[in-house]
């Protein structure tokens, strides 16, 4: 139950998802606090809470064409929306035009700082 892929509450949920949004890995997240996405301007875009001033997390994008092939995206595009909680709002835009087959999921990546 306990590491970045552990699930210490039993809900499906990794620990490191539960860390990158700032849940307590023994509550279940809330919807509201998961990914959402949106089109804007012919592209996609993929809004992602995460745990702000964590120097050893980074979040990110990947957007693909299918569920093998993806692209990494680091850099978020405008402001982050500060939630006041020690959380904020971030999006990602893919560099690729949309389409009927285009994907986006958020990645959390723990290193040591």
């Amino acid at each position: 139950i306990s590491g970045p892929l552990g699930d210490a509450n039993g809900d499906g949920t990794v620990n490191l998802l539960n860390y990158s949004v700032g849940i307590d890995p023994w509550l279940q997240i809330p919807p509201s606090f998961l990914p959402t996405v949106e089109v804007v301007n012919g592209r996609l875009r993929l809004h992602v809470r995460r745990l702000k001033g964590a120097a050893d997390l980074q979040v990110s994008a990947e957007f693909g064409a299918d569920l093998v092939n993806w692209g990494q995206v680091l850099v978020p595009i405008g402001v982050p929306l500060d939630h006041g909680d020690g959380t904020e709002t971030v999006v990602f835009e893919d560099t690729e035009p949309f389409s009927a087959r285009r994907f986006g999921r958020m990645r959390a990546t723990l290193f040591a700082p």
